[in-house]
């Protein structure tokens, strides 16, 4: 008999994150905190940035000058084109920070199409860049009796990251 040629074997390497994976938040936390240790010396506005204004994939960052503003969004260009992390959906309440950025870059158009029916939402907060305004959306059934049992579920049902909404909900806290 005779013995059938099989092709030789091939090994492939996965050479990105799977997300859904128990490793997948592991992985890029390192990958990010490892970027910011390689290149962070040639950029370190943005390595500090990466480093402390990150929630998970956004970087939530800003300056209290244009000029500042316009290097920090330079070099966290820079330092993720290093690492072949594009950043997308860039958001400013100043229009020159986005001058530059191909369109496709930007979560919107232009900073006109905000509205106050349409904020940037991060984190339970929302943000309307044209007013440079902060809000946080607590819906409540107005049409329920106030008990107990009421009271907590609206207080589980606030969230509240930075604890902005501290003075109203430690009253309904007190109210229990």
């Amino acid at each position: 008999m005779e013995s059938e040629q099989r092709p030789p074997l091939e090994h492939y390497q996965l050479r990105t994150v799977t997300y859904g994976t128990a490793c997948a938040p592991y992985l890029s936390l390192h990958t990010l905190q490892q970027l910011c240790s390689d290149e962070g010396s040639r950029f370190p506005e943005a390595a500090t940035a990466l480093t402390k204004d990150r929630y998970v994939d956004d970087i939530l960052s800003g300056a209290h000058e244009l000029k500042a503003a316009l290097s920090l969004r330079e070099q966290l260009i820079n330092l993720m084109r290093a690492g072949g992390f594009p950043l997308r959906k860039w958001v400013s309440n100043h229009p020159q920070l986005l001058d530059g950025l191909d369109s496709a870059e930007l979560l919107r158009a232009t900073l006109i199409t905000f509205s106050q029916e349409d904020p940037v939402k991060e984190l339970g907060v929302s943000w309307n860049p044209h007013d440079n305004m902060l809000g946080l959306n607590v819906r409540s059934n107005d049409n329920q009796l106030l008990s107990k049992r009421r009271v907590l579920a609206e207080l589980a049902s606030v969230f509240n990251p930075c604890g902005w909404a501290a003075p109203i909900t430690l009253t309904a806290k007190i109210l229990v």
